[in-house]
């Protein structure tokens, strides 16, 4: 029998000094994070005054969504948040004066067991709405998951000692560690970078200006006149449960670039490399730069995985109305375009390509641009066969496993209360090896959840220092939830919708995998 308590279990403690050092930022990546990490003061409506309090956050949308700990904006033992918060920003100019007052800003949603939380600008200081046309200057965010102990990472926020204004500080990416802050895991990031109490909720940053934790918790030990501490950061890859689904427009880190020896230098808007995967069933629009200097093309590649049994698998990508090229290659990475199976390099502004009885594996596809501007385009993959991905409708309410689904696959249900503890649905998704990333996610009628592990099914939804038995687990209060999982480990994942709420309460939701 599942099991489950749902409780928040962090305990905070405030760390004091770390040695650190640096080695700095360019300074145009300095300049932009002095605009978008924001001290955040909260308001409390019920007396009336801003709280005793502060902390910091990040902006990381041009529509002014700005991550920050749950612990910032409320109370991570009762679940209650400020609906407002007063936000303060450096301006770049006069990094040595305190941040000024300068917006309003509203409580979206938040999840008190990982303390993450997203709020949104909608107001100047005088309460008066924010314009559509207003951009704000946003971090871009990066991928936790490559990071290896001994990176450097800088620490940016209001930390609230030696003064008020903002504080870079910079350490060693010390190690991982597991939610019960002792065992295995990938739920903390350890760090020698100085964290106080006012740099809760505010940036650590990567040596690229990559957004990739969220500072959060230290542990001071004192025993037999010994002193120890640690300091750890919420990982980046535990907030996109809370990024995907409540912000629209999330400015991403550029892809690292594919080597390839046909290729010079690339654009700067959108250049060569390597832009992710394609589900069966599915289409990417980008927009792709033009080729400068002396370079003879820019390229974007995806990949899609091939299942067994598919009868044909059509790629196909349309330019906008200018000239779009295309390659594609089965089985390995394009790196001659003289060595693939198709390849499209006429003047036309479309191109398609069919596979008839596509063997298992991975497909390769590149969109080339052989002009001297930029070019706006979608690729789209479609297929016919047995083991086409689609909906698989759960129509059972009691705990049960409802079968496989796959990349690419979606899955509906309804989801009753039960009385002993909770009832659950769970999917099986088998992740072929070389997939650069997966996004499982559920949205609901009603408050549901989810939980995600790897290599064994799921015995316990506790939080991880109460036995808790998964990899990735939502269970905010929430009728959504999202994880993105970049470079996922391949082989089985089982996938938990679970459902918390009193007997007879039914839920229905939908399942997506992408």
């Amino acid at each position: 029998m599942r099991h489950i308590r749902l409780t928040s279990g962090l305990i905070f403690f405030w760390a004091f000094f770390a040695l650190s050092f640096a080695q700095s930022l360019p300074r145009e990546v300095r300049t932009k994070i002095l605009e978008s990490v924001v001290q955040i003061i909260p308001w409390d409506d019920t007396n009336r005054q801003l709280v005793p309090w502060s902390g910091s956050g990040t902006i990381i949308s041009p529509e002014g969504y700005i991550l920050t700990n749950f612990h910032v904006v409320g109370d991570v033992d009762t679940r209650q948040y400020f609906e407002w918060q007063a936000i303060y920003i450096t301006r770049p100019e006069a990094p040595d004066q305190e941040p000024q007052f300068s917006y309003w800003a509203r409580y979206i949603n938040g999840d008190a067991s990982t303390d993450l939380a997203i709020i949104k600008i909608e107001q100047f200081t005088d309460e008066s709405p924010i314009p559509d046309s207003l951009s704000f200057q946003a971090m871009p965010v990066g991928d936790s998951n490559t990071l290896l102990p001994g990176d450097l990472i800088t620490v940016v926020g209001y930390p609230g000692i030696s003064g008020s204004t903002i504080t870079f500080t910079a350490g060693l990416m010390s190690g991982w560690v597991g939610e019960d802050f002792e065992s295995g895991g990938k739920q903390w990031i350890k760090t020698d970078a100085k964290i106080a109490r006012g740099n809760s909720g505010g940036a650590a940053f990567n040596e690229r200006g990559e957004l990739i934790g969220v500072p959060t918790a230290g542990i001071s030990l004192l025993e037999d006149e010994l002193y120890e501490e640690q300091l750890y950061v919420r990982p980046i890859s535990l907030a996109w449960a809370l990024i995907g689904p409540n912000v629209p427009t999330v400015v991403r880190a550029d892809p690292s670039p594919v080597n390839r020896t046909a290729v010079s230098n690339a654009g700067t808007a959108q250049p060569s490399g390597s832009y992710g995967a394609i589900t069966l069933g599915s289409s990417i629009s980008g927009a792709i730069a033009n080729k400068t200097g002396e370079e003879t093309f820019v390229f974007h590649s995806y990949t899609v995985e091939v299942p067994a049994g598919l009868e044909q698998l059509t790629i196909s990508v349309d330019g906008g109305g200018r000239d779009v090229d295309m390659a594609v290659k089965a089985g390995s990475e394009i790196l001659d375009y003289n060595d693939v199976d198709y390849l499209d390099d006429s003047t036309a502004t479309s191109a398609s390509y069919t596979y008839n009885n596509p063997s298992a594996g991975t497909i390769y596809i590149d969109v080339v641009n052989l002009l001297e501007q930029p070019i706006n385009y979608t690729v789209s993959v479609t297929a016919t066969g047995t083991n086409v991905p689609s909906t698989i409708v759960a129509n059972t309410t009691a705990s049960s496993t409802i079968g496989t689904i796959q990349i690419g696959g979606s899955a509906s249900g309804s989801l009753a209360g039960i009385s002993e503890a909770v009832s659950y649905h769970t999917y099986i998704l088998d992740v072929p090896s070389g997939t650069p990333r997966i996004t499982i996610s559920m949205n609901a009628d009603m408050d549901l959840d989810l939980a995600v592990k790897f290599g064994s099914e799921i015995s316990s939804y506790n939080d991880q220092d109460n036995g808790g038995d998964w990899t990735y687990r939502d269970n905010s209060l929430s009728n959504s939830a999202q994880f993105v999982i970049d470079n996922p480990q391949a082989g089985r994942w089982y996938i938990d919708v679970f459902n918390t709420l009193e007997p007879a309460v039914i839920g229905s939701y939908k399942l997506d995998i992408k």
